[in-house]
This record gives C-alpha cells, sequence and structure tokens, in this order.
C-alpha cells in the first residue's frame, strides 16, 4: 500500500512536470522584451509573439519561412539563408523580431496595460 502511494506520488510529479515543459514550449517568455511579452508557438511549426494585452504580432510559419508582423499584412518570404550563405536560425528571426518589436511596437498605447498608461500618466504629471 505505501509502495502504491509512492508510485502514484512520482506519476504526479511526472504529469505535473511534463505539463511545465509544455506550457513553456506553448508559451515562451521573453527575457528580451518586457514583463507580458511572450512567444506563442504551435505543433505545426506556426506561432506569433503576443503583447501584454494580447495582441499578435509576427505571425509565423517556419515550414515555410513566411512571417507577418501586423494581422492586416500580407505573409512575406523570410527565407532560411542569408546573403552570404548562412543558414538562417528560428533564434536569428526571434532576434530580428524582438529588436523591431522592442523599436516599433512596444511603447505603443494599444500594447499597454491600463495600470501602465496610467502610471505613464502620474509621471507626466509630476
Amino acid at each position: 500500500n505505501e509502495k502504491l502511494k509512492k508510485e502514484i506520488e512520482e506519476l504526479k510529479n511526472i504529469i505535473k512536470n511534463k505539463e511545465k515543459l509544455e506550457d513553456m514550449n506553448d508559451k515562451e517568455r521573453n527575457i528580451k522584451l518586457p514583463i507580458g511579452w511572450y512567444w506563442n508557438h504551435y505543433e505545426d511549426g506556426s506561432g506569433c509573439l503576443k503583447s501584454p494585452t494580447g495582441k499578435n504580432y509576427f505571425y509565423y510559419d517556419w515550414t515555410t519561412y513566411e512571417y507577418k508582423i501586423h494581422d492586416e499584412d500580407q505573409y512575406s518570404f523570410f527565407g532560411n539563408i542569408d546573403d552570404f550563405g548562412n543558414k538562417i536560425t528560428f533564434e536569428d528571426f526571434k532576434q530580428y523580431a524582438e529588436k523591431y518589436a522592442n523599436k516599433n511596437l512596444v511603447n505603443l498605447p494599444e500594447n499597454k496595460l491600463e495600470t501602465d498608461l496610467e502610471n505613464e500618466e502620474s509621471e507626466d504629471e509630476l
């Protein structure tokens, strides 16, 4: 009976750890972007970058090497080899996307939570 309880507890831990790993694969937190921004990755090789307000950017399909920045954009070919013949990795793509997001998307009002906007207004009044 004690052995069975121990085995059940071990199985629960395995399941718990597997769920944590799957969650990290689906919603990869990225430390190069402000808190609240994360990558959503799907099993089919597609995904997107999500803002704290839930807006999606940098939709990608890694199987076809296509991406688009905004919903309304057409997909563009990213390619898997750069101009010098070097293989382009997904990390390269993410680095490009995050640099663009930090420069062009992070500070847009539609990507800030209401508390962020309120804090900015309070700072402006000082």
